[in-house]
C-alpha cells in the first residue's frame, strides 16, 4: 500500500510540474507577444513630396522680380506668366510661349532667348508657366500593416494645361493683341496642337469695334501660326500623338529640331510625313545646333531662324482695345 501511495504521490508531482512549467511558458510567450506588440514599429508617416512645379515658380518671382511677373487664374489657382512687350515701335502681333517637360517660362538658351530678343523685332511674348506632365504610377504594392493610407488622386494635368492656355490667349486679347503665334518646346508641341484642335479656324469675334476693319485682311484666325522646338510627339500616359493633329492645311508650321535627343531619330520623320501626308502648305522643318550655354543677350541661331519665319509668315498688326 505504501508502494501504491508514493507512486501515486509521484505522478501526482510530474503532473504538477508539467502543469506548472507549462504555465510558465504560456505566460513566457504572452509576455513576448505584448512585448513584440509594443515593440512593432509603426508605419512611417506619408513622405511630403515637394510639388516641384510652385518651387520652380517660387524660384523664378525670386530671381526676376514681381515687376517682371503676371500673375494669370485659370482652373482656381494662380499661375506665372512672363509679359514682354514690343520693343521696337513698329508691333507685329505676340508670341504665346508654352515650355516643355521639365523646363521653366524663363528656361536658360531657348525660351529665355526667344521671350527677350523678339520684342526687339516687333514681336511681344508671352511666357506661360505649365505643370509637368503626371507620371504614370507604378505598380500597386500588395497592402501590409505598416502600408502608410493611400494620399488622394491629384486632378488631372492637361486640363489644367488647356485652362493655362486659355487665359493666356485672354490676357493677350485684352492687351490688344489678336495675331498670336504660338512658339512650344519639347511636350508643350504637343499639348499645344491639342488645344489648337479644340480651337474655331474662324476670324476672332471679340476683335474690338473700329479695329475690325483693318484687321480682318490680316487676321483671319485666332492662331496664326505654330512654331515647335525640339517638339515631343507624345505626352506620358496619355494615347494621343502630335501627328494625329497635323491637319490644318492652312497653318503655317516651324518645325526646329536639335538631334540631341534619342527620339530625334524617329520623331521628326514621323511629323514631316504627318505633314506632307495632310498636304500642310506651309511646313517647314530644320535641324539646329542647340544654342550654346555662352548666349547672354540678344540673337542666336534659333531666335534669327524663328524670326525669318515669323515675318514670312505671321506679320499681322496691333490693335488698340
Amino acid at each position: 500500500m505504501k508502494i501504491r501511495l508514493n507512486h501515486f504521490f509521484s505522478r501526482a508531482l510530474i503532473i504538477s510540474l508539467c502543469f506548472s512549467a507549462t504555465s510558465h511558458l504560456a505566460l513566457a510567450q504572452e509576455e513576448d507577444t505584448a512585448q513584440q506588440e509594443q515593440t512593432k514599429p509603426k508605419p512611417p508617416p506619408p513622405r511630403a513630396v515637394p510639388d516641384t512645379n510652385k518651387q520652380a515658380e517660387r524660384l523664378l518671382s525670386e530671381e526676376l522680380g514681381e515687376d517682371a511677373i503676371v500673375w494669370l487664374n485659370a482652373a482656381g489657382e494662380k499661375f506665372i506668366s512672363l509679359w514682354e512687350p514690343d520693343r521696337s515701335g513698329n508691333p507685329f502681333g505676340a508670341i504665346l510661349i508654352v515650355h516643355g517637360e521639365g523646363q521653366t517660362a524663363d528656361w536658360p538658351y531657348t525660351i529665355r532667348a526667344l521671350r527677350q530678343s523678339l520684342p526687339d523685332h516687333g514681336w511681344s511674348t508671352l511666357s506661360i508657366s505649365l505643370p509637368n506632365p503626371a507620371e504614370t504610377p507604378p505598380p500597386a504594392r500588395p497592402p501590409s500593416d505598416t502600408t502608410p493610407p493611400s494620399k488622394p488622386t491629384p486632378p488631372p494635368t492637361e486640363p489644367i494645361v488647356i485652362e493655362r492656355m486659355k487665359a493666356a490667349m485672354s490676357y493677350l486679347n485684352k492687351r490688344g493683341q489678336y495675331n498670336i503665334v504660338i512658339l512650344a518646346h519639347g511636350v508643350g508641341a504637343s499639348r499645344s496642337v491639342q488645344y489648337l484642335s479644340q480651337l474655331s479656324t474662324s476670324r476672332p469675334n471679340n476683335l474690338p469695334s473700329g479695329g475690325r476693319s483693318r484687321a480682318t485682311a490680316i487676321i483671319d484666325r485666332p492662331i496664326r501660326a505654330l512654331i515647335m522646338v525640339n517638339a515631343r510627339n507624345g505626352i506620358e500616359g496619355a494615347d494621343d500623338n502630335l501627328t494625329e493633329y497635323l491637319t490644318d492645311r492652312s497653318l503655317p508650321v516651324m518645325d526646329i529640331f536639335f538631334g540631341d535627343h534619342v527620339l530625334d531619330a524617329t520623331e521628326p520623320d514621323q511629323r514631316k510625313m504627318a505633314a506632307k501626308k495632310n498636304r500642310i502648305a506651309h511646313y517647314h522643318q530644320s535641324k539646329l545646333l542647340e544654342p550654346s550655354a555662352n548666349w547672354q543677350e540678344g540673337e542666336n541661331r534659333l531666335t534669327r531662324r524663328v524670326r525669318g519665319f515669323l515675318n514670312k509668315y505671321a506679320k499681322g498688326v496691333e490693335i488698340d482695345g
